[in-house]
């Protein structure tokens, strides 16, 4: 396939220029023109995640997950460990880096959670 892909931009507030894609496919015979910062390939065409009805990993989640505490305990878990995987260096002359800081909230944040958690738990079982 031999796709050309125009390019379109925006004058930013302060200055500069904001570049866009231009999506190339046709969807019902009508090309979709939309102005997106990133296309995607599904089979062998590229377009926009409208053309190829794509959706956020989000969206497809149970929102009623969302409301147990045990779960967001274990998500902020997850996330913290994911991101100290990530880190190279913790701490840059003796302060600690944005992704350690970043990891640092997410620990204290399940901690609260848990501790939260147990109070309720315990206020329950009386």
């Amino acid at each position: 396939f031999d796709y050309r892909v125009e390019l379109s931009s925006t004058n930013c507030h302060f200055g500069g220029k904001r570049w866009w894609l231009i999506c190339p496919l046709a969807v019902d015979g009508k090309l979709c023109n939309r102005r997106v910062r990133i296309i995607y390939k599904s089979g062998s065409y590229f377009g926009c995640r409208a053309c190829h009805n794509l959706c956020y990993s989000v969206q497809n989640e149970n929102h009623h997950y969302y409301n147990n505490k045990i779960f967001k305990i274990l998500e902020s878990e997850m996330k913290a460990e994911e991101l100290l995987e990530k880190i190279r260096f913790q701490y840059y002359n003796g302060k600690p880096t944005r992704k350690m800081k970043r990891y640092i909230e997410l620990r204290r944040r399940s901690i609260d959670s848990y501790r939260a958690w147990e109070e309720i738990d315990d206020l329950l079982k009386r």
